[in-house]
């Protein structure tokens, strides 16, 4: 294939005009060559070259430009593609109706729409202290939940506090036991809780459920309220539509994001009760943005809501299945990998040194799989294959990741 722009130009715009060790890592893992095209679990490059994606951040679960979702977002497109203000179009009440629907029978009725995660997690954040009349925010021990300074304060991320202290003042960051949240809820000053299930910025960590049954317990008998991120594994990633509502959970809000935007557009959402909304439904402006309820972002919303469970359904076994191949021949190299976790349609690889993580994954992207580093701890890498991902594919992947391993007396690679 002919590059439609020379791929130097390209990579010393990026070199030059956004992020310098970006786009070091970019030419390295593209091989000189950059993404031109994508379709299911593959990625077209401009030297012709085709790559398996299994890392693309967990928005992708329906692979690249899954077709009933670029069709809606391009008929929404030739109708009204942005919000007319002060004025109801149909794409977003329609998602906020449908997740809510999802949700039940919940007491998760009420949505807000934003573009991220980190979106929502402000929103969460700025709610619940408002709500309760506190300032105090409990979170938990290797917790991730945004870069914005509201989400990284909450977030157990010490490699990026450094540089922004102070940061937003009243979190407490408390260890995953049993005794956690009961300690410090008797004060009477907390807020909220806010914790993932199975927290993915330092691999696949899935928390007890009895600890956080307990957690909601002491948090209902303290006043204070209950936030699930589940921006990175709901909607089917680690099993249905909310996997904290599916074990029985009872949170105030789930945040969403990722794969609601249909690996199309940029679109996230906070669901949560009617008490908790209740301070926007008497001030809209307490927390609004330009492009919440974006038309064309709800639009894909709604188509990847109506194609997901399907291919959830027609997917999941068989995608597990590999995965757990795929981490019997992994773990068999114990002079790289310490270990490997497996929960749902989430692989976390834990490596010896963040070095060896970082070059498995440049040498994985030139032989042709793309994954994804972790947030948290740069040790681990991550695994999030598309529901879309042919079986070749993943027989293929699965061949390469572990060249990859047999080869890794040649790296390091630059």
């Amino acid at each position: 294939m002919a590059d439609a722009i020379p791929a130097t130009e390209v990579l010393a715009a990026s070199r030059d005009h956004l992020n310098r060790r970006v786009a070091g890592m970019q030419k390295l893992m593209g091989s000189n060559a950059y993404a031109v095209s994508a379709q299911g679990a593959e990625v077209v490059l401009s030297n012709g070259r085709r790559v398996i994606d299994l890392g693309t951040w967990a928005s992708s679960i329906l692979g690249h430009c899954p077709p009933t979702v670029v069709a809606a977002v391009r008929e929404q497109c030739g109708t009204l593609p942005a919000a007319v203000r002060g004025l109801a179009s149909p794409p977003g009440p329609l998602l906020a109706r449908r997740l809510a629907e999802l949700a039940s029978p919940s007491r998760l009725t009420r949505v807000w729409l934003g573009a991220n995660g980190a979106d929502v997690t402000e929103a969460a954040l700025k709610l619940a202290r408002v709500t309760t009349g506190r300032l105090r925010i409990l979170a938990v021990r290797g917790g991730f939940h945004g870069r914005t300074l509201g989400a990284l304060a909450v977030s157990d991320a010490d490699r990026y506090h450094a540089d922004l202290q102070p940061l937003l003042a009243g979190v407490t960051v408390v260890d995953p036991v049993a005794t956690a949240v009961p300690e410090h809820i008797g004060a009477g000053d907390v807020a909220a809780v806010i914790f993932e299930v199975i927290q993915g910025g330092r691999g696949v960590v899935p928390l007890p459920t009895q600890v956080l049954e307990g957690w909601i317990r002491a948090a209902r008998d303290g006043g204070a309220l209950v936030i699930v991120d589940e921006v990175q594994t709901g909607l089917w990633r680690c099993g249905g539509f909310s996997l904290s509502l599916s074990l029985g959970l009872d949170p105030d809000a789930v945040l969403l994001g990722k794969a609601l935007g249909g690996g199309v557009m940029p679109l996230s959402a906070l669901l949560c009760t009617p008490a908790m909304a209740a301070a926007l439904e008497e001030n809209p402006f307490l927390h609004s943005q330009t492009f919440s309820g974006h038309p064309l972002a709800c639009a894909a919303g709604l188509a990847a809501l109506a194609a997901i469970p399907d291919a959830a359904a027609a997917n999941t076994d068989r995608l597990t299945a590999w995965l757990g191949l795929l981490r019997e021949r992994l773990a068999r190299h114990r002079d790289l990998i310490r270990r490997v976790d497996v929960y749902g349609l989430m692989m976390g690889i834990e490596f010896g040194s963040p070095g060896l993580a970082d070059q498995f994954v440049i040498a994985a992207a030139r032989a042709g799989v793309l994954l994804a580093p972790s947030d948290g701890d740069r040790s681990v890498v991550r695994v999030l294959p598309s529901l879309v991902t042919s079986g070749a594919q993943l027989t293929l992947a699965a061949d390469r990741l572990e060249a990859v391993c047999d080869a890794h007396s040649f790296w390091p690679i630059r």
